[in-house]
């Protein structure tokens, strides 16, 4: 194993994915289980709009998490593990927005 001279910096653009891409999962992830839960009540009928939009915001923030994590990839002398992380989640954000959708179908 070669040590470098340079200490390891921090890498605040996969810290940033990881963030998002953490919100964006849980937030979809919840929704998708309220709305799947109580698909039958009158309850989903009327707040319906307002988890359609706070899904669609989690998709963003997974979208948000996704490009940051890409781009926290190619930093130099930075650990990739946040951004690698990061990016998965906020993929797993867009694809629970994508099972709401379908749901409503």
């Amino acid at each position: 194993m070669t040590e470098s001279n340079q200490p390891q910096t921090i890498n605040s653009l996969g810290d940033n994915s990881l963030n998002l891409g953490v919100t964006s999962s849980s937030l979809a992830f919840l929704i998708l289980l309220i709305s799947f839960v109580a698909q039958d009540s009158k309850f989903i009928k009327i707040i319906g709009r307002v988890f359609f939009i706070a899904d669609g915001l989690a998709a963003f923030m997974g979208f948000l998490a996704v490009v940051l994590g890409f781009a926290g990839l190619f930093g130099k002398n930075m650990p990739r593990s946040s951004s690698v992380v990061g990016l998965f989640l906020g993929l797993l954000g867009i694809g629970l927005f994508l099972v709401f959708i379908r749901g409503l179908r």
